[in-house]
């Protein structure tokens, strides 16, 4: 089995044992124990652990994603019995994406192991729909007007600051004395309008377009001073005016894959993650909504990749 296979199906499966975890439950992925000498003698797939009433619990969740060699065979259910005894653990899960062999399914019930699957589906499970509707909301910078600090300075390096001020605002960076960020107005502006304390979205329909014009003043108490920075010069702002327009797009996405993670023995659903790509400001991103089982209810948790910067699950 390729190992990027087999790492997507313990993420899969470790993300929605995630949600399901109760407070105090540790849900960790390749765990690995060392001997004394820090040579690595074991390495777990998903490994949980916590306390109850009863005591301390350890659980195992070992995945298997080898289409190609067909149904989980009796073999690998027989060394997770061993694993069970040897690391004695309270409860051992095997998941594969595809079925159990006649004799898997016999071991695994002598030995007291956990069957699940997770598999691809055409249609999620309970859902009324097959695409994604998506609310992009986009600022265009028009221009910015950049008012300089009164704190008396000289009026011929004002003078020299203007001359030499370049007529390109991308020649020019804004920074702060406090934080470590360094932005182009044009970024700032950006960041501005996705402040949602500023309420530039407000009221503003899909399809439509606004002007807006926002000051962005020096909170010194957080930021320290604001500064503008070109050539040799760095010059404290006491705001900066900014103008443009905003919109907000509205588009649909179907969705690319849905894989359901479900008990085997019986017809009992775990989860399920539903993924889509959706394409914005010509950045490709990767939604994926796990949709999981947690006593009574389903709860959502939704995970995004945009250019190898992954945003943690958000739950709603």
């Amino acid at each position: 089995m390729p190992r990027e296979n087999g790492k997507k199906l313990e993420e899969l499966v470790a993300e929605i044992e995630k949600i399901i975890a109760k407070a105090g439950k540790a849900v960790e992925v390749n765990k690995r124990f060392h001997d004394d000498q820090g040579v690595q003698v074991v390495e777990f797939d998903i490994f949980i652990t916590f306390s109850s009433k009863l005591g301390d619990h350890r659980w195992l969740i070992e995945c298997r994603d080898r289409p190609s060699q067909g149904a989980a065979p009796a073999s690998w259910i027989e060394q997770l019995i061993g694993r069970k005894f040897l690391y004695e653990f309270d409860r051992v899960i095997a998941v594969s994406t595809l079925d159990f062999s006649p004799g898997a399914k016999l071991g695994a019930e002598k030995g007291n192991i956990e069957l699940r699957t997770v598999k691809q589906a055409e249609t999620p499970e309970n859902w009324l729909c097959n695409t994604v509707t998506f609310l992009n909301r986009t600022g265009t910078f028009k221009n910015c007007k950049v008012n300089l600090l009164d704190g008396g300075l000289d009026q011929s390096y004002v003078k020299n600051i203007i001359e030499n001020m370049p007529s390109n605002p991308d020649d020019i960076i804004i920074s702060f004395e406090k934080i470590d960020t360094r932005l182009f107005p044009r970024e700032l502006f950006q960041n501005l309008c996705f402040d949602d304390k500023n309420a530039i979205y407000k009221d503003l329909a899909p399809g439509a377009t606004k002007s807006i014009y926002i000051i962005c003043p020096t909170d010194q108490e957080k930021n320290g001073l604001m500064y503008m920075e070109f050539g040799e010069f760095k010059v404290p702002l006491e705001n900066i005016e900014f103008s443009g327009e905003v919109r907000i797009e509205m588009s649909t996405a179907p969705f690319d894959k849905i894989e359901i993670y479900r008990r085997s023995k019986e017809t009992g659903f775990i989860g399920q993650r539903i993924t889509c790509l959706f394409e914005a400001d010509r950045e490709k991103m990767e939604f994926q909504f796990y949709d999981v089982q947690v006593d009574e209810r389903r709860q959502i948790a939704v995970k995004a990749t945009r250019e190898n910067l992954s945003v943690p699950l958000i739950p709603f």
